[in-house]
């Protein structure tokens, strides 16, 4: 009878020092695997590290917190006064982090960084073309916000009457209304103007 070579004929001890050899050519041909990933992942972290604030990317950080800002706010403000507690605090929270952030952007700059910061944002003039034509004061009106403070939107008959007083009820009818306000009343359309009286 011929030998039968399969695997399944090889004593155990066999088979383990076959394994052997081949995990070993495995290893070593993983050798250089890792140390080029190690290397990419050194090169990787060298890449993360932080850079210097340039110029350009002085005005592209800015630009980035103040559209997060600007983003928050409107959120905010969309969803103020609404009955959701939760979703109002968390608006407001997200509001406020993200200005104390942009304050905080501004508050850290070194000097020379200040400078290209406030000639990139002088960059539109204010415009001051009415005040300089009536001759008025570039600074507004100083307003203040404690006290009370009068309706601006009511008329002088309405601030000399006292409307909490009044509990009389509104009566009459739209034929007074008309006469009252010299309103000629509109014709009455008959009942049975929108059907059909033709016959067949």
């Amino acid at each position: 009878m011929g030998r039968n070579n399969s695997s399944g004929d090889r004593k155990p001890s066999q088979r383990k020092n076959r394994n052997n050899r081949s995990g070993n050519n495995n290893s070593q041909s993983k050798g250089p695997n890792k140390k080029s990933s190690s290397s990419k992942k050194r090169s990787f972290n060298k890449n993360r590290r932080p850079k210097k604030l340039t110029p350009s990317r002085i005005i592209a950080k800015y630009q980035n917190h103040l559209e997060q800002y600007l983003t928050a706010r409107k959120k905010f403000h969309d969803v103020h006064g609404h009955k959701n507690d939760q979703q109002v605090g968390k608006a407001q929270r997200v509001y406020e982090q993200a200005l104390k952030t942009l304050r905080d952007f501004e508050k850290n700059l070194e000097d020379w960084q200040r400078d290209v910061l406030a000639e990139f944002l002088a960059a539109y003039p204010e415009d001051r073309q009415y005040s300089t034509e009536h001759n008025l004061p570039p600074v507004g009106d100083t307003v203040s916000f404690v006290g009370e403070f009068e309706d601006p939107h009511l008329l002088p008959t309405q601030k000399s009457e006292a409307w909490s007083e009044d509990t009389e009820d509104t009566s009459g009818t739209m034929a007074d209304y008309y006469a009252y306000k010299g309103i000629t009343p509109p014709e009455e359309i008959p009942e049975n103007a929108n059907s059909d009286n033709t016959k067949n």
